[in-house]
This record gives C-alpha cells, structure tokens and sequence, in this order.
C-alpha cells in the first residue's frame, strides 16, 4: 500500500539522522522512532550475573554459564514502525549489561520469537516466558538484547498480528533495532560496538532472513549492518511448505494455514473462502477461531484431528502440478510467494539451524535454502546446523544457544 508523504519524509529523516550521528556516540541526540520506556522489574527472578548463571545451568546451558558475567538491566521499548501506509506504536524488550561505569561497548542481538497467537504470550506482556527469559538473560553474556513483540502485540495489540507478512515483519525488527540504539544512546546504560547479530527461530527464523535481506538488498536500511544471522527452522519458502504438508499423512499445527489465511485477507488482498482450503466441516470454527485468547494448542484442538486428508479441501491437497495449474488458488499461490524469501549472495556470515526430528517445519526448508544460497554464489557465507533429537518445541532454546556461542566467534 502507498506509504503517506508524511511517513516517507519521516523514514528519510531517519536515515539521514541516524548516518549522521553513528560517528559521535556524545552527540545531542533526538529520537525518531523511540517513543517510550519503562525499566522492567522482575517479580520472581533477579537480573544479578550469578542468578543468570544458575538459570543457564539448571537449563542444561553450560556454554552460556561460563560466559554470563554481567548483571543486566530490562526495559520495555515502545517505538514507531509503519503498517497499512501509516504510523503504528509497536513494541518490544530490551535488555542491556550493567557495568560499573557504563563506558563498556557490547554489541546487539535482535531475536525474532516463533508463532504465538494471544498477547499474553508476548515478550512484553510475559518478560519472565521461558524463551524470553533465556533471550533475555543473553545479555549477561555481554549482548545488548533486542526482543520485538511483532505488529499485533504488546503496544500495537488492539490490531490483528500479521502473521507471516514479510514487510511488516522486517518493520518491527527493523525499526525496534533503530529505537534500541536511540535508547542506548540516549540514556547512556552502555555502548553499542556497531556489531549486529540476528538470530530468530521457526516465524522468527523466517522474519530474521527477511529482515537480513531487507538490510543487505535495500539502501535503505543502509544505516544497519549485520555481521551474523541465525536462522532457526523457518518457514523460508511458503508454496514448498504447502507441497509438503499435503503430502504428509498427518499434520500436527492444522492451525497454521487458517493464521496465514486470515493474516493474508486482511493485509495482502488474498481473496478466497476458507472451504477452498479446508474441509467444509470446519467452516463453523474458522470464522472465529482467532479470537485474541486462544493459543495454537487450542486452536489446534478445536479441528479434532491431525490427518491431512480430513483436515483441506480435496483440491487443496493436490500435487504441486494440478494446484499451480489451478486458478482457484493463484491468488493463495501469489500472496505465500510474496512472504516467502529467496536466496541471495550474502555479504554476511549465516547459519540455517534445525532439530532433526521436527516435523512442523520440514528439514528441506533449511536444506533447499542452502542450496540456492550456494546457487547464489553465497557458498563461503552460509553453512547449515542441523541438531540431532530435536523436534520444533524442543529445539528452539539449543538454537538460540549454539547462535550465541557462535556470535561470540564473530
């Protein structure tokens, strides 16, 4: 949609002013896309350094032990980004590490979280969530932490998230990285090193290549640089994952296809009915299934069964072949073509990771991404991790832990 004058003159002054202004950390600073903060208070855990250590340890985390050092401090960013060619207030945490003297330079780690479905689960709405904790706790390890809500929740929650659309989930990666080095240079609780890591796992996984794309292949986001990425079991090429999941006999998150239905009807113009996709059976539940309160497991209850064949509509289920060929689903072909993300020649070092027993996000995701980045001519920059005896719930934590350790080596 067409982004207001407004909106592209404030996008323009953004870039100019944050180009000018990287070179001198003492300069007056004024912020473009921080609105707000609020210096987050734990209830049950303490951000002291030998807490942070105990937690990784009881997590079976001893890498990331050995490494936390700082006490850290927690706040609750809200900033600007755009969606639907206006300005919206998003949100996110950030976590930076104490020292003494505040003069330290870290660099920043912005990670994008997998699929959620209420507010409640949002890293600012539940800071103390298992993998918003473990996210957070990174910056014990000398990472300046940045964790988006997503346009959706948080403070943008009175608007329905939209699940994987790629531009507007690089515009809250983006632009919650842009407010987070206003804040730290603003408010001066440490230094920013230049040095920026993305790392996100399954709809974060994807929303960290697109938002790594977006920087590298788009001048303007020219005053971000990326030195690493670690993308986690993402959803890279949306058309390859519907081949898949017809052909399973079983799919286990029926729910995903009527998030991406609605998020695309609302924001991508898909025009189709929900029966040309699923069953006819479960037309009563779709039309209101995503009421804010439910979580995917609920949703997931709600259809009854796992098995393909009840689950989508016979025409749905068709080979690749006769469902390109179909003009009832070109519309549905275009919109996860757009949201998908290709490969291209990298200028920075990335990492595809997966758990080798997930069968949510199929393995041939990372591998036939990997393929295509060497196509690209990205055959030094790009190298795939694949975790044995791990499956898509379980494999998230160990992801972001081995991105970690990796970061450090870069």
């Amino acid at each position: 949609m067409r982004i207001t004058t407004f909106l592209s003159m404030f996008f323009i002054v953004s870039l100019v002013f944050f180009s000018g202004c990287e070179k001198d950390d003492d300069s007056d600073f004024i912020p473009v896309y921080l609105e707000d903060f609020t210096e987050y208070a734990p209830v049950s855990k303490s951000y002291l350094a030998s807490d942070i250590k105990s937690y990784f340890n009881e997590a079976g985390l001893s890498d990331l032990s050995t490494k936390a050092k700082y006490d850290i401090k927690v706040y609750k960013i809200k900033y600007k980004t755009a969606l639907e060619g206006d300005s919206i207030t998003a949100s996110g945490l950030l976590a930076v590490p104490v020292t003494d003297d505040n003069s330290h330079e870290f660099p920043m780690l912005s990670y994008q979280h997998s699929t959620m479905t209420t507010n409640a689960e949002a890293p600012t709405s539940n800071p103390l969530g298992t993998v918003t904790s473990m996210a957070t706790f990174v910056a014990s390890t000398g990472f300046i932490v940045v964790i988006p809500d997503y346009i959706g929740f948080g403070a943008s929650s009175n608007v329905f998230h939209p699940y994987m659309i790629k531009k507007y989930a690089v515009n809250a990666v983006l632009d919650m990285i842009r407010a987070s080095k206003e804040f730290v240079k603003k408010e001066k609780p440490c230094k920013f090193s230049n040095k920026l890591f993305l790392s996100g796992y399954s709809q974060g996984g994807s929303a960290t290549l697109a938002a790594l794309s977006a920087i590298e292949n788009n001048t303007q986001n020219s005053d971000l640089k990326v030195t690493a990425s670690a993308c986690g079991a993402g959803f890279y090429n949306l058309n390859f994952f519907r081949n898949w999941m017809v052909s399973q006999v079983k799919y286990d998150q029926p729910f995903f296809f009527a998030y991406l239905l609605k998020s695309y009807k609302l924001y991508a113009g898909l025009n189709i009915e929900d029966t040309l996709v699923y069953s006819s059976n479960f037309e009563p539940i779709l039309s209101d299934m995503f009421n804010g309160s439910r979580t995917g497991n609920e949703m997931n209850e709600m259809f009854g069964t796992r098995h393909v064949g009840e689950l989508f509509n016979d025409e749905f289920e068709k080979d690749s072949t006769d469902f390109n060929a179909d003009e009832n689903y070109a519309g549905l072909r275009a919109a996860l073509a757009d949201n998908s993300v290709a490969a291209w020649n990298v200028a920075s070092n990335v990492t595809l990771y997966y758990g080798k027993e997930d069968m949510t996000v199929p393995n041939e995701q990372s591998l036939k991404l990997y393929s295509e980045f060497r196509v690209a001519g990205a055959t030094s920059k790009v190298k795939v991790d694949a975790i044995d005896g791990l499956n898509h719930e379980t494999a998230e934590i160990p992801i972001l832990a081995k991105s970690v350790i990796w970061f450090t080596k870069n």
